[in-house]
């Protein structure tokens, strides 16, 4: 708190680097990108979209009357 109060995922910075490296050390397989987001509908509109992308298919199983986000999707 004392370097950084409030990020963007907009502008990388030196905390987001180095957290990316962190990760991509202590990640299973080879990880080559990373992507933050700044809310948990963001989070879970692209791990769909990945999954949509892997898997070639677009059904989605989810908890009934639970809260995701406020996308559509989400």
């Amino acid at each position: 708190m004392k370097k950084l109060q409030h990020t963007s995922t907009l502008y990388p910075n030196d905390a987001i680097v180095s957290l990316a490296e962190k990760l991509a050390q202590i990640a299973p397989g080879r990880l080559q990108k990373s992507f933050f987001t700044s809310s948990g509908t963001e989070a879970i509109e692209t791990a769909i979209l990945l999954a949509q992308l892997y898997t070639k298919s677009h059904e989605v199983i989810a908890l009934r009357h639970c809260y995701s986000g406020l996308s559509l999707l989400a």
